[in-house]
């Protein structure tokens, strides 16, 4: 995950007087960048979770390996959704934001909720279509596999502020809630329910 190694770095750098907490939801990409990137930080404190058998076997290894010292990985008996979920109802819980600062820490989410990964990915999509273009002389088409739009939101950012980006295309798995979005107008998440994919880090 290229948006989070800056992100990973400059978070450490710049809070160097301050201990900071890290939840991170993941199904399958984010919670191993996110892990790596903050290893042996001391001051950062990482808790990882995913849903069990929501992710591929190897990205199961490589957050099972990180799980040391500064960063703690759980599964939950639930899939994405519900651990997306969880983290943002800690993230808005005034009670265990005070709980986390009474420990003398500061929270901090590694998901797309934070600006600060969605700013890494406006930067590379920016960067990207102007080499390309430089190239080839014409704007390029972003192509995202997207879960949840994280990536794609900062090609469309990207596209706001002048990248020679000419269209945003996402490809979304049998999990297809954002693809009947921006096809159809509809948001309806009432019938639906998860479908376990080979593409784990996209059944969100």
């Amino acid at each position: 995950d290229m948006a989070l190694q800056p992100f990973g770095v400059l978070l450490s750098e710049f809070s160097k007087d301050k201990n900071i907490l890290i939840i991170c939801a993941t199904s399958g990409d984010t919670g191993p960048a996110t892990l790596k990137s903050f290893e042996n930080a001391k001051n950062v404190k990482v808790v990882c979770m995913y849903p069990k058998g929501g992710t591929s076997g190897v990205q199961e290894l490589q957050m099972r390996a990180l799980d040391k010292d500064n960063l703690k990985v759980f599964a939950i008996d639930e899939d994405f959704d519900a651990a997306q979920h969880t983290l943002k109802e800690l993230l808005f819980s005034k009670d265990f934001q005070n709980e986390i600062k009474a420990l003398n820490y500061e929270l901090c989410a590694a998901n797309s909720v934070n600006f600060g990964r969605i700013l890494f990915q406006i930067i590379y999509h920016y960067y990207a279509s102007l080499k390309l273009f430089n190239e080839f002389l014409e704007e390029v088409q972003i192509i995202v596999p997207s879960g949840n739009f994280g990536n794609a939101l900062g090609a469309f950012y990207a596209k706001k502020m002048g990248a020679k980006i000419s269209k945003i295309k996402i490809a979304s798995n049998a999990n297809n809630i954002l693809s009947e979005f921006f096809n159809q107008g509809v948001y309806d998440l009432r019938e639906k329910s998860l479908k376990k994919t080979i593409s784990p880090a996209m059944d969100i």
